[in-house]
């Protein structure tokens, strides 16, 4: 190989030179550099002086200027243009100081830092923190720089100092709904304490009379005299029915004695149907069977209520009184049956007289119905025992078929329509083969009727229904001796009829 010319050479500086960088090098330039710069913003007068070539005197409003030294710039407006020197040439000003801008470049790191740091904050709870921190930043700008052409955009609401920054709690919702669906589907408890179980035994109803019938009266005198306040509104009672008005009397107290004193005094000789409104087995067909066949006599059968009401309305040609005891009573409180007494009521040849004793029986009647009974209210208290009226409690009595018929009446209420049809089934068989042997009807013989009506699917379907129905009382079951379950309505036939009766239209 031949050694290199190029670096043989005489002439050839030295590597640094070859490979280093080309940096032109001046003695002095930054000298010149600075006296350039001085000839160019310092002008050659330091006051200007208006009108001096014409040696006059300077205006009051006229003010000095005097420019700063090695051409640092002055704190002016942001909206400032070049100025004209007094040799002539323009001086230019930056339109932002480079300390303000410097500041400004600092707050904006410092926020995108806190930004950072506190992503996950409450932003919420903070806000009136930031708004005081972004006041405070804000005047501490305002008084150390003036003018800035465009202020940052607000940063995001950093998080307070010194608090922890709170993660949000993970919720697994597999959990949750495992845990409601096991507590659908658990067995619901309730308690074996119940009054049967108590060492006081149930009484029968002479024994529960004998006992009220022993109970004295208390301020006795006085309870006399107020029934004698009372008895001097008979003769306006009498007046308001004959003028369409129906008499509804309300208060502390037993008010069928005072309702029977006026029947005596007034209504001896008319025609007057007395109507135990806190009988449980009371039916609403009872009320109008005895009108229509006792007092008016009319013949014939009839396919509902309201063709029945619309008969006797057409038969009547003298007045009838209608006195009910306990309106409101159990077996009256259904729309049904009010909906019949309001449309009896409305005729003009109905008189009707009753009492109330709950304290919410206002609440049966809508203003359809109280436009038909025409209603005056008289506060008739009394203070005297509920005896006759609290006879029918079966929490006192043994449980008889008419005690019961209110309890299944309010039980049939809360069942299904499918469930209400398998006890209409049960209680139609059970009329339909009254015998004094009568086992029950077969489980086998109740699911093939059910069946065939489409009212349950399967035996164990029937099974749970008929488990409901055991729980409220409703029905009871035994086997026979060939093995087969048999069901049966602890309720006598008359009573059972009577519920049918009045359930139908229900």
């Amino acid at each position: 190989f031949g050694k290199a010319t190029t670096l043989a050479d005489d002439n050839v500086t030295t590597g640094k030179d070859v490979f280093g960088f080309k940096t032109p090098k001046k003695s002095g330039g930054m000298a010149l550099k600075a006296a350039e710069e001085v000839n160019r913003t310092t002008p050659k007068s330091t006051r200007t002086t208006p009108n001096a070539r014409l040696g006059g005197t300077p205006r009051s409003n006229s003010k000095q200027v005097t420019p700063n030294k090695f051409g640092t710039p002055g704190r002016k407006s942001a909206n400032t243009t070049p100025k004209m020197t007094g040799s002539g040439r323009k001086r230019l000003e930056p339109a932002t100081p480079m300390s303000a801008k410097k500041r400004v470049r600092k707050t904006l790191n410092q926020n995108s830092y806190n930004i950072e740091r506190n992503r996950y904050s409450d932003s919420d709870q903070n806000s009136g923190d930031s708004e005081s921190d972004d006041q405070k930043s804000d005047s501490e700008d305002e008084e150390n720089v003036k003018p800035i052409l465009k202020p940052p955009s607000t940063p995001s609401t950093p998080a307070r100092k010194g608090r922890p920054v709170r993660i949000a709690r993970s919720v697994n919702t597999n959990n949750i709904a495992d845990s409601y669906f096991e507590a659908q589907h658990a067995k619901v408890i309730t308690s074996n304490r119940t009054l049967s179980r108590q060492n006081t035994p149930r009484l029968s109803e002479d024994e529960v009379n004998k006992l009220l019938s022993k109970a004295g009266i208390r301020y006795e005198e006085e309870i006399a005299e107020l029934i004698e306040d009372h008895k001097e509104q008979f003769i306006r009672w009498l007046s308001l029915v004959h003028r369409g008005y129906s008499v509804i009397t309300y208060g502390l107290g037993s008010k069928k004695s005072l309702l029977q004193d006026f029947h005596k005094q007034h209504l001896s000789n008319c025609d007057v149907l007395v109507v135990n409104g806190y009988f449980p087995s009371l039916t609403i067909k009872s009320i109008l069977d005895s009108i229509s066949d006792d007092i008016l006599d009319i013949e014939g059968s009839f396919s509902s209520t309201s063709e029945q009401i619309q008969a006797i309305h057409n038969t009547l040609e003298e007045d009838i009184y209608l006195i009910v005891h306990n309106i409101d009573g159990p077996m009256l409180r259904n729309a049904k049956a009010q909906t019949c007494l309001s449309d009896l009521a409305s005729h003009n040849r109905v008189k009707l007289l009753c009492s109330i004793d709950h304290v919410n029986a206002p609440l049966i009647w809508d203003q359809y119905k109280l436009a038909k009974f025409n209603f005056i209210w008289y506060d008739c208290t009394t203070f005297l025992a509920y005896r006759e009226e609290a006879a029918g409690s079966d929490a006192m009595m043994k449980a008889s078929g008419g005690l019961q018929l209110a309890s299944i009446q309010h039980v049939l209420e809360a069942l299904t329509p499918g469930a209400k049809k398998i006890f209409l089934m049960l209680a139609n068989y059970q009329i339909e083969h009254d015998e004094p042997s009568y086992p029950g009807i077969p489980f086998m013989e109740l699911y093939t009727q059910c069946r065939a009506d489409f009212l349950v699917t399967s035996d164990l379907e029937l099974k749970a229904q008929l488990t409901e129905f055991r729980d409220h009382k409703l029905i009871t079951s035994k086997r026979g001796s060939d093995g087969v379950e048999y069901l049966i309505i602890p309720i006598d036939k008359p009573t059972l009829s009577s519920f049918l009766d009045n359930f139908q239209g229900v």
